[in-house]
């Protein structure tokens, strides 16, 4: 009767250890995957993210290319101005107009050059 009690002890600790280990087995299982579902969802938004990135990145150099390109025609623009307006001042013409003028109106020019480098 000990020997049978001793047997039935045993066989019952040996289930309870059996059933213990693959519960843990499974929750151990039930958990990578979880995790593998959560670091796929991560990757996923990593590259999204990503995308949308380069995508803004590109945007702001084309937007950067727009305004040098702006920037240099406006350039030209000025710089036609300023030869434009030397060329009168260096011409025959220019000279043959030229009379005296008010202190004013030369500081207000000597002023002005100093302003546009």
């Amino acid at each position: 009767m000990l020997l049978k009690l001793k047997i039935y002890l045993f066989v019952i600790i040996l289930f309870s250890g059996l059933a213990t280990g693959l519960y843990n087995t499974w929750k151990r299982q039930i958990q990578a995957e979880e995790l593998a579902k959560f670091n796929q969802a991560q990757l996923e938004q990593t590259l999204k993210d990503n995308t949308e990135f380069q995508k803004k990145m590109e945007e702001i150099q084309q937007n950067q290319i727009d305004i040098i390109k702006k920037n240099d025609e406006a350039k030209a623009v000025f710089e036609q101005k300023i030869s434009d307006v030397n060329a009168y001042l260096n011409s025959d013409a220019a000279k043959k107009d030229d009379i005296k003028s008010s202190p004013i109106l030369k500081q207000t020019i000597i002023r002005l050059q100093g302003a546009v480098k």
